[in-house]
């Protein structure tokens, strides 16, 4: 729950640099698409783990202070091993910053007006791809 209330803040202070530079900032409609995105991200990373490569692991253990949990059996059809963060982190500085979640890149996310958060390596769901469809269609005849 702390997370939230620190992700409104974050809300709070991205929404005054969208009002300063005379913008809209976007995730007043898309605040619940963030808020759930981030909720998925944090549940797989926390109960189900992600799989990554042991160079990658060995650089979280010696470079940082994450609790992770270590599985050498996969459920997936790889070779890589399956780690599971018992804390979500706040920031990791290792080279593959990007195969790890942070609340860090939650923050970008937010800051790049991503709602789609794909900095975070989502992609479009189902219902998601269907509405970009259907606005496509609708004003395909406008240009």
């Amino acid at each position: 729950m702390e997370k939230i209330q620190q992700f409104q803040q974050l809300e709070a202070i991205a929404s005054e640099k969208f009002k300063k530079r005379g913008m809209r900032c976007k995730f007043w409609t898309k605040g619940e698409t963030y808020i759930k995105k981030f909720k998925v991200s944090e549940e797989f990373w926390g109960k189900h783990g992600g799989v990554l490569e042991d160079d990658v692991i060995d650089e979280i253990q010696k470079n940082t202070n994450a609790k992770i949990e270590i599985k050498d059996v996969s459920s997936y059809n790889t070779a890589k091993r399956t780690i599971k963060f018992l804390e979500y982190p706040d920031e990791l500085n290792i080279e593959e910053f990007q195969a790890v979640p942070s609340y860090k890149r939650m923050v970008v996310c937010i800051l790049k007006n991503d709602h789609l958060c794909k900095y975070m390596g989502f992609t479009m769901t189902k219902e998601e791809t269907e509405r970009r469809k259907r606005i496509l269609e609708k004003y395909k005849n406008t240009l």
